[in-house]
């Protein structure tokens, strides 16, 4: 009899911790992303310097704590965005969800409605590569279908993250970019984000002694170019032996020691990452998105990386080498507080209604 009452609470209390796991995660899901939780709220800013042409002295203090991508975007997680809208029999207009550089292909078994994808069979590790070549704007549209749970209905493009309505025409003589919306679950990140993410280490001077490093994966020098094993990034590292194909073949997480004080990978090498940074300070006469993390091939230095345009799905202004490592909101410890208490009084009644039952048994 104690083993069958044991029993019995063991199974209901798993019920209790399933419950608002589960909750939570439909208020902020994880989907198929491993995220990096990004804490010291009001950290200091980096005061090194500036680096190329974008001034970084003074930024990277977030006020709030954020979750980063610890890969950016895979292949595999677009082929699966790409697939909800463009396997209809009217896709959505005017985007390309197509990337430049990817391991997606077109599946010649598929007989439609419109077209589909799938990794290609001969690309090793094809669903972890990098997706490269997309605009900001597709980026803007991938965060809102996040946030809107991966919904199949268009609408789930227009608005959640940004207000994609506010996007003016094709050569438009202005440019505004929509702004990240409150309660936004999923986002590009800011400049601020993003190099707090990959350089800012609370613990870079000794254990509680908060720093920055110059240069990416924890260093105060630049990494070695070259192919995992051999060197610690793939940017950089295109010469007569290894060519541009060979480094977009190398799978997210390669490096596999090679990571920001928060787990980031692939902060060097992969794609250059969209930030919302607007870079009219370079450049008055347009408003371009600035894009950081040096992209295979190409050289890295400790912070700016590449400018990149993101006029409205102009394909001309599309970097071939321009992915995404998505930002995203903490669970509120609130929810999960409510959503537990619901939970166990759920549980209690189950728990109950089945001693009841047993008594009845006797």
């Amino acid at each position: 009899m104690l083993t069958r009452s044991f029993t019995i609470i063991v199974a209901t209390n798993v019920c209790c911790i399933v419950g608002p796991t589960a909750f939570a995660q439909s208020i902020v899901p994880d989907y198929d992303f491993s995220f990096a939780r990004i804490t010291h709220a009001g950290n200091a800013p980096y005061t090194g310097g500036s680096d190329g042409a974008v001034p970084v002295t003074g930024r990277g203090t977030v006020n709030y704590e954020y979750r980063m991508s610890k890969l950016e975007v895979t292949t595999g997680q677009w082929i699966e965005f790409a697939n909800t809208f463009l396997g209809t029999a009217t896709p959505p207009p005017l985007f390309n969800f197509t990337p430049v550089y990817w391991g997606g292909r077109f599946d010649p078994s598929y007989s439609g409605p419109g077209e589909r994808y799938i990794s290609n069979p001969s690309v090793p590790n094809a669903a972890m590569l990098p997706v490269s070549g997309i605009s900001h704007n597709i980026a803007m549209l991938y965060c809102n279908w996040l946030h809107n749970g991966k919904s199949s209905d268009p609408q789930s493009l227009v608005t959640g993250a940004y207000d994609t309505r506010l996007i003016p025409p094709i050569n438009s003589p202005q440019y505004l970019y929509p702004p990240r919306l409150p309660g936004a679950t999923f986002w590009i990140p800011s400049l601020d984000e993003w190099i707090k993410a990959a350089h800012f280490d609370p613990n870079r001077n000794g254990p509680g002694q908060a720093g920055w490093w110059t240069y990416r994966n924890m260093r105060e020098t630049q990494g070695i170019p070259g192919l995992p094993g051999v060197g610690t990034t793939s940017a950089g590292a295109e010469t007569p032996d290894i060519t541009l194909p060979d480094l977009w073949q190398i799978p997210l997480g390669a490096y596999t020691d090679q990571v920001s004080p928060w787990g980031l990978w692939d902060t060097s090498g992969g794609a250059f990452e969209w930030t919302d940074e607007i870079g009219s300070h370079l450049n008055p006469e347009t408003n371009e998105r600035l894009a950081f993390g040096p992209a295979a091939g190409f050289p890295a230095p400790q912070f700016w990386e590449r400018i990149s345009f993101a006029f409205p799905e102009n394909l001309a202004t599309i970097n071939s080498s321009t992915g995404l490592r998505i930002a995203s909101a903490v669970p509120s410890p609130s929810a999960l507080v409510v959503v537990f208490v619901v939970g166990l009084s759920a549980c209690q009644r189950r728990r109950r209604s089945q001693g009841l039952s047993l008594e009845n048994q006797k």
